[in-house]
């Protein structure tokens, strides 16, 4: 997959068939869309273009409604990559873009710029100044030569009913197994590990602290997940938590503390990723640190049994 970040700068592509959009979360409705624009590519000799933007238009467009997003640019293009695109653009989405009206953003945009042979959109998309612009509007263009047209149904899309707002609400209330089947994969986070107070080694389950660089991604609800973790290419299992770890400290600090089984490398300044497969506990405060213990232990009995169960992800 080529990735172009120059709107200016773009190749001369075949036969482009493209589609556009925020793509959050990379879902299953997404892909339908997604397949679409390949099989179109495939058929028409041509090649796959998908369009999205940076940063998503509504931080932009209200920045005062605290979006949480299902993806970071990076875990986006990985996604993308993954399905077989022949290019991904990354537009800038700026307030001059977000201004242009509806039958500039055809022209100059889309038109000039990307020069598709094919688009290929949702059956909800809107486009140019306050939404303004829709189906009916590309229909126009497409008329008049400048490009073939296809919307995918709502029924095709929405067969699931899923969309990225469904999914971080499942996410937020700590269904991840719903949120992973309504993805098509699991949901994951990367961070660095930095620098605790050590307390899970003195209780006999040492846990590396990550970080999360970007705010606005989004983290799962409190409680304790079985856990895939992906470091320097290799694949981990373990137990995560997610809170303020009542019963060892009192804290207004959201920590995320990843326990792997049977690892001892040194991770400060680390890199990880963690796929979440599955939440086996809210967070609760015990009574003493040997109940704590207790249920650890437990807790990695019940993520094992669980990940024994996968087979290879990525």
């Amino acid at each position: 997959m080529q990735v172009h970040q120059d709107i200016h700068q773009l190749p001369e592509i075949k036969n482009p068939v493209v589609t556009i959009g925020t793509f959050d979360g990379v879902h299953a409705g997404h892909r339908t869309i997604i397949q679409r624009i390949l099989d179109l590519a495939k058929l028409l000799n041509g090649e796959s273009v998908l369009v999205t933007f940076e940063p998503h238009p509504r931080l932009l467009i209200n920045p005062k409604f605290e979006l949480k997003l299902l993806n970071t640019l990076a875990e986006k293009m990985r996604l993308l990559e993954k399905l077989g695109l022949h290019h991904l653009v990354i537009a800038p989405f700026t307030a001059s873009f977000a201004n242009l009206s509806a039958e500039q953003y055809i022209e100059d945009f889309l038109v000039n710029r990307l020069k598709p042979h094919t688009l290929v959109i949702g059956y909800d998309h809107h486009f140019g100044k306050n939404r303004s612009g829709n189906f009916e509007l590309l229909k126009k263009y497409a008329e008049g030569g400048h490009f073939e047209l296809e919307e995918i149904s709502k029924q095709l899309v929405d067969d699931a009913h899923v969309s990225s707002t469904t999914i971080r609400h499942a996410i937020e209330s700590g269904h991840i197994v719903t949120a992973n089947q309504l993805l098509l994969s699991y949901y994951s986070l990367s961070g660095i590990v930095i620098t605790g107070d050590q307390k899970g080694r003195t209780i006999g389950f040492s846990t590396a602290n990550l970080e999360v660089a970007d705010a606005k991604k989004l983290i799962p609800a409190n409680g304790v997940y079985a856990v895939r973790v992906f470091w320097q290419g290799k694949s981990y299992d373990g137990v995560m938590n997610i809170g303020h770890r009542p019963t060892v400290l009192t804290t207004n600090e959201l920590r995320l503390e990843v326990h792997i089984f049977d690892f001892s490398a040194s991770l400060y300044g680390e890199e990880l990723r963690v796929h979440f497969i599955d939440k086996i506990r809210e967070e609760i405060k015990f009574e003493s640190i040997h109940a704590l213990q207790a249920q650890i232990k437990k807790d990695c009995e019940q993520a094992k049994a669980i990940l024994q169960q996968l087979g290879t992800i990525d």
